[in-house]
């Protein structure tokens, strides 16, 4: 886990204030145990842990622009806030092992690669990781925002449903 990119302090207040008013009033509980109390909203599609299958998700052409500029290898993303971080976990089948978080306020960030590593992070941050070793959010600001960006481990397809 580390820290590839410093965000401007303008532009993080910028993504900030978008996600405040387009995105977080359509963010949902989160369905994994692993960080209940969290809300949340998938980008581009979302994954279906049951079927390992997609389904479309929320569109914001603003926001993915930016993510395909950050990292244009990006598939999907999830935005997630709220006063609660989430436990130690492995991301889940939806997710090639390298991925990226946009970290938009105060958060201490852990990956367990033998030994903890931790980012005491203030906001602003762009951080490359590895989804499949064990990693956390603890000590989360209550405004704080992150987005997970990842590849997509299985290909995309979109069923289309005949009415």
């Amino acid at each position: 886990m580390e820290i590839i990119h410093q965000l401007r302090a303008d532009r993080a207040r910028e993504i900030y204030r978008h996600i405040s008013q387009h995105l977080i009033p359509q963010m949902t509980p989160e369905k994994t145990t692993a960080a209940l109390g969290r809300k949340q909203l998938w980008l581009e599609a979302e994954p279906d842990y049951g079927t390992g299958s997609y389904r479309p998700a929320t569109t914001d052409p603003r926001l993915w622009a930016y993510i395909k500029k950050i990292w244009p290898q990006a598939d999907l993303a999830q935005i997630y806030g709220g006063n609660r971080g989430i436990e130690w976990h492995r991301d889940a089948a939806y997710a090639a092992p390298d991925a990226r978080i946009i970290n938009l306020g105060p958060c201490t960030l852990q990956s367990d690669h033998g030994e903890i590593v931790s980012l005491d992070l203030k906001g602003g941050e762009i951080i490359r990781f590895n989804s499949k070793l064990p990693h956390r959010c603890i000590n989360p600001h209550p405004k704080r925002i992150g987005i997970g960006i990842w590849q997509a481990k299985i290909p995309i397809n979109f069923q289309q449903e005949l009415i």
